[in-house]
């Protein structure tokens, strides 16, 4: 090889290991000048978000006591609208029974009683003829002068019961109009019913959600709190390693400067 090649080479060798030495050494200062500003930076980040994290917490907490009262309310109203929809299913078969018997029962038991009327109307009938026969005899002492014969009374109360009635089964369509109605406002407070149970369902897997943040939070500010008391040493330790690395590199560095000035210094054969 040929001397100026060689001094070329060296010239080269000593000119990158110089830059590098300086470089590496820039490095070294830089690591150590920084490594404090940035562990404050870092710190103040960690900081803010642990307090983000205790806000957040902070939050979580009022969500649950609020998601809390809405469930013990809801809770409330769905005990409310079964015992109302009970309290009208109740209802409906008391208006069942009171329609049954205005319109069946007592109607039967009148037509009955008017059946029994109208044959102690001709017994009645024949005593009034008896009586008559015999307040007409003299001398027998008999009077029988009634406003109104026996018969006629009977007829009389069979014609008022017949009148009863009309006005019994206009009380039978009252009370079936009654009972529909109801049974229409049981249907509806049923659905009432069904949907806060739904809420409440919902209520209480929020609730599960809301608890399931919490953990998280409570593991995620742990966490912060061992990264702000971990992260001086972390540093240290950092910049510790940064430095021999730099020194290790440095040190292949001398050693291609080394080569350089002996290329440099090697004197032409003849």
């Amino acid at each position: 090889m040929k001397p100026w090649i060689k001094k070329l080479g060296g010239a080269v060798l000593v000119f990158v290991s110089v830059a590098s030495l300086l470089f590496s050494l820039y490095c070294l200062v830089q690591v150590w000048k920084l490594k404090e500003p940035l562990t404050e930076k870092l710190q103040a980040g960690l900081t803010l978000a642990g307090d983000t994290l205790k806000t957040t917490d902070e939050g979580l907490v009022i969500v649950e006591d609020a998601l809390t009262n809405v469930s013990t309310s809801i809770s409330s109203l769905e005990t409310s609208t079964v015992a109302v929809a009970q309290s009208l299913h109740d209802s409906t078969l008391v208006l069942d029974s009171f329609s049954t018997l205005f319109g069946e029962d007592l109607p039967q038991v009148i037509t009955n009683t008017q059946s029994s009327l109208a044959n102690a109307q001709v017994s009645a009938g024949t005593i009034d003829g008896v009586l008559y026969t015999l307040s007409s005899v003299p001398f027998i002492g008999v009077k029988y002068e009634p406003a109104t014969s026996l018969g006629a009374s009977l007829n009389q109360v069979s014609v008022s019961l017949g009148a009863i009635t009309p006005s019994l089964a206009e009380i039978r369509t009252g009370l079936n109009t009654a009972n529909t109605n109801l049974l229409g406002l049981e249907e509806q407070v049923i659905s009432v019913s069904q949907d806060v149970s739904l809420i409440s369902e919902n209520l209480e897997e929020a609730q599960d959600v809301v608890d399931q943040y919490q953990t998280q939070l409570t593991t995620a500010r742990g966490m912060v709190r061992d990264g702000q008391k971990a992260l001086p040493n972390t540093m240290q330790t950092a910049a510790w390693l940064l430095t021999f690395a730099i020194l290790w590199l440095a040190i292949s560095q001398a050693g291609m400067l080394i080569q350089g000035v002996e290329l440099l210094m090697t004197k032409p054969t003849d």
